[in-house]
């Protein structure tokens, strides 16, 4: 009996698995067909052009804490993800030469 006990414990531990895994491919759709549908009902049309915003952000009367502050804001409101040396570049072409 012990063996037969094996035998199905192993047979229903794979099937387990085997649905775990189809579980998880559907969810994975569910969430992309989700976050798209999101996405176009919640995000404004000029989502993309507004986060252009950074490129054309620039010290201007502020001190260089306030930028720096704003422009920190400014990556993580359009969660700008990019080398940091890419960041580091964007931040000091902002910045008053003076």
């Amino acid at each position: 009996m012990g063996l037969r006990l094996r035998k199905y414990v192993s047979l229903w531990r794979t099937n387990l698995c085997a649905k775990r895994v189809e579980t998880e491919k559907r969810n994975k759709n569910v969430l992309k067909k989700m976050k798209s549908k999101l996405k176009g009902r919640f995000l404004p049309a000029s989502y993309l052009q507004d986060s252009y915003a950074l490129h054309k952000f620039t010290q201007r009367n502020m001190i260089v804490e306030e930028y720096t502050r704003e422009f920190k804001k400014l990556l993580i409101k359009y969660h700008i993800q990019e080398p940091k040396e890419q960041t580091i570049v964007r931040y000091f072409r902002g910045l008053d030469p003076k």
